[in-house]
């Protein structure tokens, strides 16, 4: 955690994944109090970046999860790594259009997508 708090490398959350993170951890170690301090902690982060769902964020995840068999939290943790990415790269990423799933040669970049 020492070297990710360090880190100069953005890293994308959802911001609706920080209130998993708590009774996570405090059920695997049952210990509530230690499950909500971790949780705040990971707020301070100077390299974390909470990303709010929006609708095209949703729909990305829709499309993602209708291509590619997804859970839907899967789809939408996968929507945010590929619409912000994880690693400095300013390159846009890609992804398969709406409507030609089976054809993964064929991709557009993602903020045309949304």
């Amino acid at each position: 955690m020492t070297q990710i708090k360090k880190s100069a490398t953005s890293i994308p959350v959802l911001a609706v994944a920080l209130p998993e993170v708590a009774p996570a951890i405090a059920r695997v170690q049952e210990k509530p109090n230690l499950g909500a301090a971790f949780a705040r902690s990971l707020t301070s982060f100077p390299c974390l970046t909470q990303i709010a769902m929006d609708e095209s964020l949703a729909r990305l995840a829709r499309e993602l999860a209708a291509c590619h068999r997804l859970r839907s939290s899967d789809a939408v943790y996968a929507a945010v790594v590929l619409r912000f990415g994880t690693d400095g790269d300013p390159r846009p990423r890609t992804i398969a259009p709406p409507g030609e799933c089976g054809d993964r040669a064929r991709t557009r970049r993602v903020k045309q997508h949304a």
